[in-house]
């Protein structure tokens, strides 16, 4: 399985760095995982709101046609370990489509 993570900016935290890094090696044991980090160029004009609006537009430009975003909120749809594991059958057994995190 193929998973792709794309984020707006760099990580600055040391503690983490570290804490992707252990994460990434775990993950990297069982798929494909690639990390896209999208230049979060300055926006010194644009209110929050319009800044967030502006880095989407950079997300969804990124995602390829045989691709599928899963957005990563905290508020949003909570998954146990077994539902989520179900969602993530679903982008296996179809393989052509793959999942970015975002």
């Amino acid at each position: 399985m193929e998973i792709r993570i794309a984020c707006i900016g760099k990580l600055k935290s040391k503690a983490i760095l570290e804490l992707e890094s252990a994460y990434l090696t775990r993950l990297r044991k069982r798929c494909q995982l690639s990390i896209q980090e999208i230049d979060d160029r300055p926006h010194a004009k644009l209110s929050a709101s319009e800044r967030r609006i502006k880095d989407s537009h950079r997300v969804l430009e990124s995602i390829g046609k045989h691709e599928a975003l899963v957005v990563l909120d905290e508020g949003g749809r909570k998954y146990s370990s077994y539902d989520f594991a179900s969602f993530l059958n679903g982008f296996i057994t179809t393989s052509s489509i793959k999942p970015v995190f975002a």
